[in-house]
C-alpha cells in the first residue's frame, strides 16, 4: 500500500505531466513536511 504522501506526490506529478500549470500547492498543515516540500520543488514546477 502506498503512503498518503507518496500518493499525493504521484498525483501532483501526473497533473503537471498532463499540462496543469501551478504556481503553488495548497495542503493541510498535518500533511506537510520538509521532505514533501522538497519533493514538490524538485518536480521542476516551481
Amino acid at each position: 500500500m502506498m503512503q498518503k504522501t507518496n500518493a499525493a506526490l504521484l498525483l501532483i506529478k501526473k497533473a503537471l505531466h498532463a499540462g496543469v500549470k501551478a504556481n503553488y500547492f495548497l495542503m493541510e498543515i498535518w500533511f506537510t513536511s520538509e521532505t514533501m516540500i522538497k519533493e514538490i520543488l524538485n518536480t521542476g514546477s516551481m
